[in-house]
C-alpha cells in the first residue's frame, strides 16, 4: 500500500511536474476560545491552488468539509460536522457554515447553520 501511495505521489502530475508530497499536506494548529484544535488541508494534486479535503481534528469529533459522506459518518458513529462553501485555507473553516452533521454530532450540541467556528467549540472539550 506504502508503495502505491509513493508511487501515486511520484508521478508527474497533469503539467508533467513531480508531486511533492510534504506541500500535499499542511498541518496547523487553530485557537478557537484560548483552546487549541488541530486544522489539516488536503491538497489536491491536479489544481494546487484548490484543496482536496479539509479536517478539524477536536477531542470529541471533526469538522470536515464535504467531500465526506454523511452516511458513511452516521454508520461508523463519527461526530463530526460538515461545512460548504469556497474553502482555501484551514482558517477558511472557522467562517463556513455547517451545511449538515450527523447525528452524534447533534447530539453534542452541533447545529445545520453554526458558523465553523462553533462545532469546533462543541467537539473540542
Amino acid at each position: 500500500m506504502v508503495y502505491l501511495l509513493l508511487e501515486y505521489f511520484l508521478m508527474p502530475g497533469k503539467g508533467g511536474e513531480k508531486i511533492d508530497p510534504a506541500k500535499m499536506i499542511e498541518i496547523k494548529p487553530v485557537n478557537i476560545d484560548g483552546k487549541k484544535v488541530i486544522g489539516v488541508k488536503i491538497g489536491n494534486p491536479d489544481s494546487p491552488v484548490r484543496a482536496a479535503a479539509f479536517v478539524f481534528i477536536a477531542k470529541k469529533g471533526l469538522v470536515l468539509c464535504k467531500s465526506f459522506q454523511k452516511e458513511v459518518l452516521n454508520k461508523r458513529d463519527v461526530a463530526a460536522a460538515m461545512v460548504g462553501g469556497g474553502l482555501r485555507e484551514i482558517d477558511d473553516v472557522l467562517e463556513a457554515i455547517i451545511e449538515s452533521c450527523p447525528s452524534k454530532a447533534q447530539a453534542l450540541g452541533v447545529q445545520d447553520g453554526m458558523m465553523g467556528r462553533n462545532p469546533s467549540a462543541c467537539l473540542r472539550d
